[in-house]
């Protein structure tokens, strides 16, 4: 299983704003990568492959060429994995929490128990296999789940 992170991209304006914070972000967004190539998160778009045709949560495919993304192997055991997908499959169709993620541009606390971001599910995730259980996911940005996690597994 691997963790894939967006690199922000200053030409979208969207990841370009997303990047002014202070510290800047590195990173705009966040992907679960299955062995089977899968990938989950949640998204501001609908996916290419989305059946729900809604943002939010849900699988799909892609390629993450390294002048774009960051990848970072997570070494889990094939019990764990299935773990990690059972939860995402139980998940899979929620809405995005837009507002979650200006919690971020505006130094605010904001918590939704039916809306998800990139990072926040993400992490939730792989709480269920205890990883990354010092992170409250609500407050987690990409950026915070990349420095764990390489830091964890370099």
């Amino acid at each position: 299983m691997k963790l894939a992170f967006k690199i922000a991209d200053p030409s979208n304006w969207i990841e370009r704003e997303i990047a002014k914070k202070d510290p800047p972000y590195k990173h705009s967004h966040v992907e679960l990568v299955f062995s089977d190539g899968s990938c989950f998160s949640s998204r501001a778009y609908a996916s290419s492959t989305d059946n729900h045709k809604q943002n939010g949560t849900s699988f799909d495919r892609q390629e993450f060429p390294p002048d774009r993304w960051d990848v970072v192997e997570i070494p889990l055991s094939p019990e764990d994995e299935k773990t990690v997908l059972d939860w995402c499959e139980e998940n899979d169709g929620e809405f995005y929490d837009f507002d979650g993620v200006l919690a971020f541009k505006l130094f605010v606390f904001h918590e939704d128990p039916n809306k998800w971001f990139c990072s926040e599910i993400c992490t939730v995730a792989l709480q269920h296999v205890n990883l990354f259980n010092d992170l409250i996911p609500s407050k987690t940005s990409p950026d915070l789940l990349f420095t764990h996690a390489t830091a964890k597994f370099p």
